[in-house]
């Protein structure tokens, strides 16, 4: 396993061999460094690295393109390699003959002369010697950063910064119709399907786990802990007088179940009208509830000044606010960070956001009022604890039954002719069910019978004892009292547990649970308008992200499902790396740099005059343009270079695809054209050995992952908008432009770098290594750059003309070994093994790895010469240079 490793600032391919001048005027230039840099215009800091391809006779004549790379403006500095295809022309002697426009000053200029990209001077199956199927693989090569720089190094030091390559190159990438799958399948999972969220998926994020200012905002607050009364107003009173009525029902309750309620009538009459003042103090409330809620409708919303004064009249109060809702971009974009690298799909998260608006969006008090339907007049009666049908009017209990019958044999125990007494308990006790059975409305009977039945039943077995054992008075005496006392006891209790469960049916405690429910839903009604403001505008904003994310994943779908060819010549990315997609490519070029954008060039190779604050947006970066120019904020002049560029690259938003220059606009760069491969099915050079991949089982997986890192970088600057509160559609549709090119940069990536890291591949990340990701052996990787690696297996890329120029010391020439950085620790490991030196150069690509010599040419193979304006082509080898590029510009010459 390998962490992420940084990628450099893109290596600039641009080729002059076909150009015709292209690329001598600034406007061109500048349009294929942006396309080739996602739209993005250098920074100070950044290092531009050029890779010119040319020919050995073009030099001279693509002297201007050279100068204009060279002093390209914003930059810290530029890096230019020059790789040379063909011969060098006959010119009496045979020489490589370089304008002085690329001498190297600091090590940022050098030469790399490849005579026969076949090493075979152009006969092996009749390939050309610059045969764009063998150019292809070095250039990729070349334009790998770090390689890149690695190659400048070790040219400068040599004769004229000029080398001959020798090359033995591995080339390791996924299979094209696995790369085509892993791409679909990566697309898929980060989006997520329709069916995911057709239904069932709205699960929502628990509160708790909300980063704050969010989770303040579903939890809401109270008014410092007093509620939601104030206390003595009209809403307290309203529910002081509901609990004052259920605290006399309470206490009526409490008479009517001692032993006097249930003989006489006046506890259970005060009983019952306690229960109607109660009734009436919970309508009352349940008015006030009914009056505050109807009120709250559009206009005078959640938060609006008309309802908060309709609370202070009613005596509620809403809890301070202040603070509530600050951090609510750093939220959202917490909150989506999480879920997305938890590895929730964009659609799924998506949906998390809109459940989120749901629950923080302040809900108006007219959508409460259906809830009060179950604490109605006709409902209350129905409320309360239930414990199955309707209850006894004496509770027979466990052990009252028993007792009963107990009773009625001790009462039973009389000699004939007392043993007529033995009926006093049976009596005691049906007396006193029937009495409860009046008393409670809807009562049973059924405990009046089993406990009658009990002592009539314990009287007869009672009676039959005393007629057989004739026992002596007192012990008759002494039985019934007893009887009488126990089936008393098991009366009063089982009458006091009938009348609370009686009472908890019909009174208390339906009331309680009403006034309960009551006050819930007027709290809510309450808490609904707490940071009213701040609510409706997170969830607004969670809503709008909902939207973004929903974009985006239905484009990344729409992509997954609906190109056929998604890698192939139609829609052909090229080592220049601009976007097919046309929407994506004005997306990029839309936006035209801001004055003063990019800085003036630091490099040190070139001391022409150069006015640090001209800016792109204006002039051209090499000199003034002919023509007044328009200040800020001025449209430019029709005709003038600047209207030119304008238009041909789409400048402002809404532009005319029918306007000059839309075409051309659209239309491949000549790089990105030559960077397409011309001829799939043909033989690799000898120099290339390719092996290809079926993708390991966490391909999917982490481009999936490389895809969640890109759409939170995409989405950074989206979040402040949020926070400002202008997540509008105008932002919306920013987003998902910046999405769609995201999705064009990723696939560009993977076709040029195959599954090496992205730039926007999180640190925190750990991503399996490419060969592991590619299904190939990470064995052949260590061959191919490590201690066994053979220079002598390297082939020289010059022809027979070019043989007689080169250096025929070994020693002079410098041979760099390069790998993936993902098996440095085998490589380095081999290197201990074997007492290698264990120098390499560790690629961030995860493609390439082999040997690289430079060759260095002999003395005097190489001249430096000036160039003059006086025709195409003409040169000047004699005499001293009067400046850089070894003669002054005509004064007509645009500079």
């Amino acid at each position: 396993m390998t962490t992420y490793q940084p990628v450099s600032e893109p290596v600039i391919s641009i080729d002059l061999r076909d150009s015709d001048g292209r690329y001598d005027s600034g406007p061109e230039l500048r349009a294929e460094v942006l396309r080739q840099r996602g739209g993005r215009g250098p920074s100070r800091s950044d290092r531009l690295r050029f890779l010119v391809v040319d020919t050995p006779a073009g030099l001279a004549g693509n002297r201007r393109a050279y100068e204009r790379i060279r002093r390209f403006p914003g930059g810290s500095s530029v890096h230019l390699v020059c790789l040379l295809v063909g011969d060098a022309p006959e010119q009496g002697e045979r020489v490589l003959l370089k304008p002085d426009t690329l001498r190297s000053a600091a090590g940022t200029c050098g030469l790399l002369w490849a005579g026969d990209l076949h090493a075979a001077h152009g006969l092996l199956d009749g390939a050309a010697p610059d045969d764009p199927s063998a150019l292809a693989p070095l250039r990729d090569l070349l334009r790998v950063p770090d390689l890149f720089d690695a190659v400048l190094e070790q040219l400068t030091p040599l004769n004229e910064s000029v080398a001959a390559p020798a090359v033995r190159l591995l080339e390791q990438q996924l299979d094209p119709q696995a790369r085509d799958r892993a791409w679909r399948g990566a697309l898929t999972q980060f989006a997520g399907g329709p069916a995911e969220g057709a239904g069932g998926g709205w699960a929502e994020v628990p509160a708790e786990q909300l980063p704050k200012p969010l989770a303040d905002l579903v939890l809401g607050q109270t008014a410092g802990g007093r509620g939601h009364r104030v206390p003595g107003g009209e809403a307290d009173r309203a529910y002081r007088d509901c609990t004052d009525a259920l605290d006399g029902t309470a206490t009526a309750l409490l008479d009517l179940a001692r032993i006097t309620g249930l003989v006489g009538t006046g506890a259970l009459l005060a009983f019952e009208a306690e229960v109607t003042g109660a009734r009436r103090a919970l309508d009352g409330y349940r008015e006030l509830v009914t009056g505050v809620l109807s009120v709250d409708t559009s206009p005078t919303g959640p938060g609006s000044a008309a309802t908060l004064e309709l609370f202070r009249h009613r005596g509620l109060q809403v809890a301070p606010s202040e603070g509530a809702g600050e951090g609510i971009g750093d939220g959202l974009r917490r909150l989506a960070e999480r879920l997305l690298g938890d590895g929730l799909s964009v659609r799924g998260t998506a949906q998390r956001f809109t459940a989120l608006s749901g629950r923080i969006a302040p809900v108006p008090g007219s959508t409460l009022l259906p809830a009060l339907a179950r604490y109605g007049k006709d409902k209350v009666a129905g409320l309360g604890p239930r414990r199955g049908g309707p209850r006894a009017a004496l509770e027979p209990g466990g052990w009252r039954a028993p007792a009963c019958l107990a009773a009625g044999l001790l009462g039973g125990l009389w000699a004939w002719p007392l043993t007529l007494l033995a009926l006093l308990v049976p009596a005691l006790v049906l007396g006193s069910a029937v009495l409860a059975r009046r008393r409670l409305a809807g009562a049973t009977g059924d405990g009046a019978r089993l406990l009658g039945g009990g002592a009539l039943v314990g009287a007869v077995l009672g009676g039959a004892g005393g007629a057989v054992l004739h026992p002596p008075l007192w012990v008759g005496a002494i039985g019934v009292l007893l009887g009488l006392v126990l089936a008393l006891t098991a009366v009063v209790t089982g009458w006091r547990d009938a009348v609370h469960a009686w009472g908890g049916r019909s009174g208390t405690a339906a009331v309680q649970e009403a006034l309960d429910g009551l006050d819930q839903v007027l709290a809510r009604a309450v808490r609904e308008h707490w940071a009213a403001r701040a609510r409706s505008d997170c969830a607004d904003a969670a809503g709008a992200v909902a939207g973004v994310l929903r974009a985006a994943a239905d484009e990344a779908y729409q992509q997954a499902v609906g190109a056929e060819d998604l890698f192939g010549t139609a829609e052909a990315f090229g080592t220049a790396g601009a976007a097919a997609d046309p929407d994506a490519d004005e997306a990029w070029l839309s936006q035209p740099s801001a004055p003063g954008e990019f800085g003036e060039s630091t490099s040190d190779d070139f001391d022409y005059d150069y006015d640090p604050d001209e800016s792109w947006a204006g002039t051209d970066p090499i000199g003034p343009a002919s023509g007044p120019q328009p200040g800020p904020g001025q449209p430019a002049a029709p005709g003038s270079p600047v209207d030119d560029w304008a238009q041909q690259f789409a400048w402002g938003n809404g532009s005319d695809p029918s306007a000059p220059g839309a075409a051309a606009a659209a239309a491949p760069t000549p790089a990105a054209a030559a960077a397409a491969p011309t001829d799939p099915d043909a033989p690799p050079p000898p120099w290339l050995d390719r092996d290809s991949g079926l993708g390991g089982p966490a391909l999917v997986s982490t481009l999936a992952g490389d895809l969640t890192d890109a759409v939170i970088t995409e989405l950074a600057s989206y979040w402040g908008t949020v926070e400002r509160g202008e997540s509008a559609a105008a932002a919306q549709q920013r987003v998902g432009a910046q999405v769609r090119a995201m999705l064009a940069r990723a696939r560009a990536h993977l076709r040029e770098n195959d599954v090496a890291a992205p730039p926007s591949a999180g640190p925190q990340r750990v991503r399996p290594g490419t060969s592991e990701l590619q299904g190939l052996s990470l064995q052949r990787l260590v061959q191919a750059a490590g201690p066994d690696a053979d220079p002598a297996t390297a082939v020289p890329l010059v022809s027979a003309e070019q043989e007689v120029l080169l250096n025929r010391d070994p020693e002079m020439t410098v041979w760099l070994r390069f790998a993936p950085a993902a098996v440095q620790p085998q490589i380095e490991q081999a290197d201990r093994a074997t007492g290698g030196t264990g120098t390499a150069v560790w690629l961030s690509s995860g493609r390439y790895a082999g040997l690289l010599g430079l060759v260095p040419l002999r003395g005097g193979a190489v001249r430096s010469v000036r160039t003059l304006e006086r025709g195409p082509g003409d040169l000047d080898t004699d005499g001293p240079a009067d400046g850089p590029s070894g003669g002054r510009p005509d004064e007509g010459d645009e500079w």
